[in-house]
């Protein structure tokens, strides 16, 4: 509707009021964001169960980059590196860092819903990672009748 919004802020605006109605306007970048999934959900849980730092680091930054529900293609472990240990280490994937690295993934997969699998080939070493769903819980096994 034109005219002047009755108020407005950067994000929001009420555009039109009637009685206990009103007709709100939101900003468009706000909504292109929340339709366009540019979130980051970290699962807390998942966090709290790993206990290397190297872990949580990566763990923090691939789920920001996986889609839940989805496999990665494989993708050098040389690419994680500036994530975990700062930029500069790209240049100098030492046998310390690559080996951390494979041991973190080995956490992560071993301690979350996460598969992370890793494949050594003569160009170098990739992972594939499978993110879980959003909100997917381990499965229980039901208990023996005693």
């Amino acid at each position: 509707e034109s005219g002047n919004p009755i108020w407005r802020s950067r994000m929001f605006g009420v555009v039109k009021s009637d009685g206990s109605k009103r007709v709100i306007a939101i900003n468009p970048w706000l909504s292109r964001a929340v339709q366009e999934e540019p979130v980051t959900y970290i699962d807390i849980d998942e966090q709290r169960a790993l206990t290397m730092d190297v872990a949580k680091r990566l763990h923090f930054w691939i789920s920001g980059w996986a889609n839940p529900g989805k496999t990665t293609k494989p993708t050098s472990l040389v690419r994680f590196l500036p994530h975990v240990w700062g930029a500069g280490t790209v240049n100098d994937p030492d046998n310390y860092r690559m080996r951390t690295l494979i041991k973190a993934f080995s956490e992560i997969e071993q301690k979350t819903l996460w598969k992370c699998r890793i494949q050594k080939t003569e160009d170098g070493s990739f992972v594939r990672i499978t993110r879980p769903r959003l909100g997917a819980k381990p499965a229980t096994t039901p208990k023996a009748a005693a």
